[in-house]
């Protein structure tokens, strides 16, 4: 631990004194502690020739960055157990914000926000497979617009946008926690 380390969080390193592994289990997220202990420990143990993690930490004012974490044992003692580690932690969360963004970008209808035509036939498939390998049901519904060409052609593509999107609105505000409201789009015709 460091000064800079220290920084990243948003404390000087006097205000993290004294440092242990501790302090940093106290300002990782709950929910990485488990992977990177297994990593850890298979480090520890020989079986990788490093540690390497990306976790969230919390910052000091309170949100949560994105920090990768890679190290290795530098010094064992007579029995094989790690005395000194050494690595590097790096502020990872502007390029974790922009995978997510990309993530985001790549499974959302623009026009609409609703999972794209790709997203809903990946998950469509998972759910067969789930399915067929006897874990639960589950219900597929298809719904079109009526005399949608009309209203592009008499009010413009633009109107045709708002309705679309009026009804993308409506039917993921009608959607529970776990159903996925998707857009398939016409044109392409539906796979038989």
């Amino acid at each position: 631990f460091n000064e800079r380390w220290a920084e990243m969080l948003g404390y000087t390193l006097a205000e993290l004194q004294p440092t242990s592994i501790e302090t940093w289990e106290k300002l990782a997220h709950p929910d990485d502690l488990a992977e990177s202990d297994r990593l850890f420990q298979k480090h520890f143990a020989g079986e990788s020739d490093f540690y390497s993690f990306e976790s969230r930490m919390r910052h000091k004012d309170g949100h949560w960055i994105w920090v990768w974490d890679r190290g290795a044992v530098v010094e064992r003692d007579s029995r094989g157990m790690p005395l000194w580690m050494f690595g590097t932690h790096i502020d990872i969360t502007d390029k974790q914000r922009m995978e997510e963004t990309i993530r985001e970008t790549s499974e959302r209808d623009e026009l609409t926000h609703l999972k794209n035509r790709r997203f809903v036939m990946e998950r469509l498939k998972e759910l067969v497979a789930e399915h067929s390998r006897g874990h639960g049901r589950f219900c597929v519904a298809l719904l079109g617009i009526d005399h949608f060409k009309e209203v592009n052609d008499q009010h413009g593509h633009l109107a045709g946008d708002e309705v679309l999107r009026q009804c993308a609105e409506t039917l993921a505000s009608c959607g529970r926690v776990y159903d996925v409201v998707g857009r398939y789009g016409a044109r392409e015709g539906l796979p038989l």
